[in-house]
């Protein structure tokens, strides 16, 4: 362990876990390290790039810091939002592409060439938007995606892009650009990617959200209403798993340990939900496991392809330019195992995703406006927003990847399984972090089991 300064340190301490992005707020933090300072001067600036380490009872956590010395008075604060700080990092990457850049540690990765020869002097604009990571704007010309937890070098959420960017013809993904990495413990991780800057409206979560609570409290919603948005974004969803599949390395099909696989992650958080304090509130468990059982039966009838998807799929994901949208963020379940985020799957995984979103968006504009969301008006908008979002999405599918169930029965067990798995997640999810919003995948929980039993 590197021993630094006591001011810097008690920064840490006193700091970490108040951030946004430090995602174990509910655990108590047993002991902190700082295990790397890479630290430089810009002029009289000195700036910290610190290797944070969190221990708990059970396993410990590496996160990244990017500190500025304050001038005058004791203290540091985040440099991500410093002009001189940001714009050093830019010139590094654009001048020096590969190897290192004069930074000791940090390296320089090139994807594509980007259409500007230097950052220097840009202005820098944070997004306030994020959680997990942090994304800073310079000069409306690159968007750069700093990791706060450690992040492998071979993530998904670099990965993905670089091949779409350098492998297919797919341009509803900011182009990936490169990154810098630096080395810690003789492997390379992400300091940040570095993506084209893409003016927009925000992500489709709140631009949606928004005019949906708008429409309930006008009582101007209709059944169509949107419709044109939704059919774009399943288009963007159709396209970016056409793409996907031909930068997937292998020609794998779904086989019964997939199908195992599924049932048991499905299964372990059942458990976890039921022994969880709104178990009073869920329909009886031996229902739920009847029917996730019965629709993972049907799809051993039919095979299909595996391949690359994006993991965690909903409107946050996707950002609105205008008439056109651009999916973002490839990093999979945050929570999962890079080995698990990294490995081919059901497209199908990711069309229920955004089937929950839409739900969700419903249900959260219903909250908002105070309309009951068992009422008529937001059923029969989810209605006809599942229905489009669904045919739309097959309509714009390359018939020759074999990468949906041919048969449609197959077809539709496998996306209701994966839906009410969703929504077990959710529950569990929001039980645990925002407990005012479980009544959304609950209710939500109950609409599946009453549809399945009417279909049965």
């Amino acid at each position: 362990m590197i021993t630094l300064e006591n001011e810097l340190m008690e920064y840490v301490r006193s700091g970490i876990a108040r951030e946004r992005w430090f995602v174990s707020k509910s655990r108590t933090i047993k002991d902190i390290s700082i295990e790397r300072d890479l630290s430089f001067s810009i002029g009289d600036s000195t700036y910290h790039i610190l290797i944070v380490k969190t221990g708990f009872d059970d396993f410990s956590d590496f996160y990244a810091l990017f500190l500025k010395k304050r001038k005058d008075v004791s203290g540091f604060e985040n440099a991500l939002g410093d002009k001189k700080f940001v714009n050093k990092l830019a010139d590094v990457f654009l001048s020096e592409r590969t190897g290192s850049p004069g930074i000791p540690g940090i390296f320089a990765e090139l994807v594509i060439p980007p259409s500007i020869a230097s950052g220097h002097d840009m202005d820098v604009v944070v997004n306030r938007e994020e959680q997990s990571n942090s994304t800073v704007f310079l000069g409306k010309k690159l968007a750069m995606k700093f990791y706060r937890r450690l992040t492998p070098a071979n993530s998904p959420d670099y990965e993905l892009p670089k091949k779409l960017s350098s492998g297919t013809a797919f341009t509803d993904t900011p182009q990936c650009f490169g990154s810098l990495l630096y080395e810690f413990n003789g492997k390379l991780y992400l300091l940040c990617s570095i993506f084209q800057y893409i003016e927009n409206e925000g992500s489709c979560w709140t631009w949606l959200t928004e005019n949906l609570a708008k429409l309930l409290m006008s009582s101007e919603l209709k059944d169509n209403s949107m419709n044109e948005e939704i059919k774009a974004i399943a288009v963007v969803t159709a396209e970016l798993h056409n793409a996907l599949s031909k930068v997937t390395d292998s020609s794998e099909y779904v086989d019964e340990r997939d199908i195992e696989n599924w049932g048991s992650e499905f299964r372990a958080n059942l458990r976890a939900l039921y022994s969880n304090r709104i178990s009073n509130n869920l329909p009886p468990l031996p229902i739920m496991r009847e029917i996730s059982t019965a629709n993972l039966e049907k799809v051993k009838r039919s095979p299909f392809r595996k391949i690359r998807i994006h993991g965690d799929y909903h409107l946050g994901q996707i950002i609105k330019a205008g008439k056109k949208y651009f999916v973002i963020d490839f990093e999979g379940e945050p929570m999962r195992s890079l080995e698990y985020r990294r490995k081919p799957s059901s497209v199908l995984k990711d069309v229920s995703g955004m089937l929950r979103s839409l739900h969700y968006a419903i249900s959260y504009a219903c909250m908002v406006s105070g309309i009951d969301p068992d009422s008529s008006c937001p059923e029969k908008w989810y209605i006809m927003a599942q229905n489009l979002f669904l045919g739309t999405y097959l309509t714009h599918m390359k018939g020759d990847f074999h990468i949906i169930p041919d048969d449609k029965e197959v077809f539709q067990a496998l996306l209701d399984f994966f839906i009410l798995d969703k929504a077990v997640y959710e529950a569990l999810y929001e039980v645990n972090n925002r407990p005012e919003w479980t009544g959304i995948p609950l209710h939500a929980i109950k609409e599946i089991l009453k549809n399945s039993s009417q279909k049965g």
